[in-house]
């Protein structure tokens, strides 16, 4: 039986999309903007959804493992920590039985 995980974040408020990646890059990330998307190099992250009307952001992961995806939530908190970011990411692990948070990580919530 395969694990299966995801993430939730937010961020409070979400900055708009060219101040988050200001922030990110001044964490030391390196990141990908897209149009509606910023995503992180080297991470399993995207900040999909990002921009005009389309409401609040999401976090979405294409990590390949659970270790993978709790490795990376924690750089990112850290990163967004130093940019004085008011943050939680959370990472769940899903069985049948239903979801198990196994990871969480915040600031200022």
């Amino acid at each position: 039986m395969s694990i299966e995980f995801h993430v939730s974040a937010e961020l409070r408020p979400w900055p708009a999309k060219k101040e988050l990646a200001a922030c990110l890059q001044a964490a030391g990330l390196q990141i990908s903007v897209g149009i509606y998307s910023i995503r992180i190099k080297g991470s399993s992250f995207i900040f999909q959804e990002y921009g005009g009307d389309l409401g609040d952001p999401m976090l979405v992961s294409d990590a390949l493992n659970l270790t993978e995806m709790i490795n990376d939530a924690s750089w990112l908190s850290e990163a967004l920590t130093k940019a004085d970011l008011t943050h939680r990411i959370e990472v769940f692990e899903v069985s049948a039985d239903g979801e198990t948070m196994v990871a969480h990580f915040h600031y200022k919530c």
